[in-house]
């Protein structure tokens, strides 16, 4: 049996060739009987012929529909599954009916809907791998087309611009960002299809962010990728480092030049005399340990910041500590006049805390706390139990701190009245910070003008 399509098309048109050829024979056939003598009845043999020609006629039709059958199934499914790829089912596959060309136009269309379903199956990887990457990303990334709208907007620059906006994408970036100079950057790059760079300084929030735009395609108004990465910690860090420096400067400065004051003092005759040599020499005393308190509290809190702080927590009460820096101030205390007392519970719990450590939380807030206190005035060493942690409170009725103050309170050298010389280093209540969370607990302080302050810290209960 022919295998071919070919072979299938020509016996159809030899099929109907020779239908043609019968009925030709059929006709002539009549033509001579026709030329029979008279009275010969043919009417039998017309019948014979007519059904002769019928029957060769439906045998050839079918014959010609037998052999087109299978090919035309094969295109049929081959149409069918056209239309499916087009619909996104990219698991439908043609069935091959026949093993002659249709089959292999049929094998053919499965190896390009493999190919294809392979090839979406790659391209949607790669955009569910690129969607997680920039949502996850901590740099900030807009794409914009050549009109300004955006494309795409990471979670990242939603953060760092600020936006709220659920319509972003689709919005025009001019409409979404109010910084003149990101909108320098963009036009810059579109219009010197060049790489462009710079540092943004954000109002709201207030933020320093390095914004480079980059052209997407070589024509004369290209699209931008946008890209931002924050600067605000680095530059708070300068910062810092800037002011740590200023202040270490400054607070070295003034007891080191009191102690060249008295030298030379002494070096010009005061040595000879006695009351006022040794009235010098406490001076220098008290300059020499405030430098040396410095150096301490400086080497400290860098051993807490850089991770060389190790503490080494053990259940024990809070009583007998708060008793202890109680008598430890007391003599200052009453020197000053203010009541010092401790309202601690003696049945709290015990507590999961590093004693000499805690100690000296303890030591610097009560020491800072009488500081600035005035005579008549309180100060409280209190606690109280809660689920999982004991909260101890240091409370004074001193001369409180002005709401602006407050959130600095806990940085280094920060202090609310730079011009009032108190001794201190401006270092204690950013080592207490550090030691209360190496402890795992947190410290906040509460305070108006006039009425004291409230420092609250949490420690652990044992278990």
């Amino acid at each position: 049996m022919p295998r071919s399509l070919q072979w299938r098309c020509a016996l159809s048109v030899a099929a109907y060739i020779l239908i043609a050829l019968a009925a030709l024979s059929i006709f002539l056939i009549i033509l001579l009987l026709n030329r029979l003598p008279a009275g010969v009845d043919l009417r039998p043999v017309y019948l014979l012929l007519v059904l002769a020609t019928v029957s060769i006629s439906g045998l050839a039709a079918a014959l010609a529909g037998l052999l087109l059958r299978r090919p035309a199934r094969t295109v049929q499914s081959v149409t069918a599954g056209a239309h499916q790829l087009a619909a996104g089912q990219w698991n439908y596959r043609a069935a091959a009916v026949a093993a002659d060309e249709t089959g292999q136009l049929a094998a053919a269309f499965n190896a390009m809907a493999d190919s294809l379903r392979a090839t979406v199956q790659h391209l949607s990887d790669e955009r569910n791998t690129l969607s997680a990457v920039l949502a996850t990303m901590a740099d900030g990334v807009i794409v914009t087309e050549p009109g300004g709208r955006v494309l795409l907007l990471n979670p990242a620059a939603r953060e760092l611009l600020n936006l709220q906006r659920d319509d972003a994408e689709g919005s025009r970036l001019i409409e979404l960002v109010s910084d003149h100079e990101i909108h320098r950057l963009v036009s810059r790059c579109q219009a010197e299809q060049s790489r462009q760079q710079g540092e943004v300084a954000m109002l709201q929030p207030r933020r320093h962010l390095s914004a480079i735009a980059t052209p997407l395609a070589e024509s004369s108004a290209p699209g931008v990728l946008l890209t931002l990465h924050d600067l605000t910690r680095i530059r708070q860090v300068e910062t810092s480092q800037k002011e740590f420096v200023s202040n270490v400067s400054h607070e070295l400065r003034n007891p080191m030049a009191s102690i060249k004051a008295i030298v030379e003092t002494l070096e010009s005759g005061a040595l000879s005399e006695p009351e006022v040599a040794a009235d010098f020499l406490g001076r220098m005393r008290r300059d020499v340990d405030r430098i040396n308190n410095l150096v301490n509290d400086l080497l400290e809190l860098s051993r807490m910041e850089s991770g060389q702080f190790v503490i080494a927590p053990e259940p024990g009460p809070l009583l007998p500590l708060a008793l202890a820096v109680k008598g430890q101030f007391q003599e200052t205390a009453a020197a000053k006049a203010v009541d010092l007392s401790v309202a601690v519970p003696g049945d709290l719990p015990l507590l999961m805390a590093d004693s000499d450590k805690l100690s000296q939380v303890l030591v610097n807030l009560v020491e800072n706390a009488l500081k600035f206190t005035p005579p008549q005035g309180q100060v409280v060493i209190a606690a109280r139990a809660l689920p999982d942690w004991v909260e101890v409170q240091v409370k004074d009725s001193g001369v409180g701190v002005a709401p602006q103050h407050l959130p600095h309170l806990f940085e280094r050298f920060y202090k609310v009245d730079r011009s009032r010389r108190d001794g201190g280093t401006g270092l204690g209540l950013a080592i207490v910070k550090q030691s209360v969370e190496a402890h795992g607990g947190h410290i906040t302080v509460a305070s108006r003008e006039g009425e004291g302050c409230t420092f609250t810290f949490t420690i652990p209960r044992a278990e």
